[in-house]
C-alpha cells in the first residue's frame, strides 16, 4: 500500500475524526483528503507528470499535510524543504524540482 492510501482509508473510515490538531484547531481525516485532493488536482492540470519533484516550502502543519498527501497522490515525488534553510540549500533543491508549493508568511 503506498503512504497517500493510508489518508485515504483512514477518511474513508473516520471523515470527522480529528487528523491534526495546530495551535487549537482541529482538522478531520476528510478535511484533510480533501484538501490534498485540491492539490492533487491542481498538479495534474498544471502538468504535473508522474515522478516529478514538487518541493513544500511552509510553516503551517495542516497545509503541509495536505501539500505532502496531494503531492504523493498526484504521482508527484516530495522535496521537503526547511524553512529555516539557508538560501544556498534552498538554491540546490528548487534546481531540481518542477514546482514549488508554499504559503506566503
Amino acid at each position: 500500500m503506498l503512504l497517500h492510501n493510508y489518508l485515504i482509508h483512514s477518511a474513508e473510515r473516520f471523515p470527522t475524526k480529528a487528523a491534526v490538531v495546530h495551535k487549537g484547531k482541529t482538522f478531520t481525516y476528510e478535511e484533510i483528503f480533501s484538501g490534498s485532493l485540491s492539490i492533487a488536482n491542481w498538479l495534474v492540470d498544471n502538468g504535473l507528470q508522474k515522478g516529478d519533484r514538487v518541493a513544500i516550502l511552509m510553516d503551517n502543519p495542516s497545509e503541509y499535510i495536505k501539500a505532502y498527501f496531494g503531492i504523493l497522490m498526484a504521482g508527484g515525488v516530495v522535496v521537503a524543504l526547511n524553512i529555516q534553510t539557508s538560501v544556498k540549500y534552498l538554491i540546490i533543491n528548487l534546481i531540481i524540482v518542477r514546482y514549488l508549493l508554499f504559503l506566503p508568511m
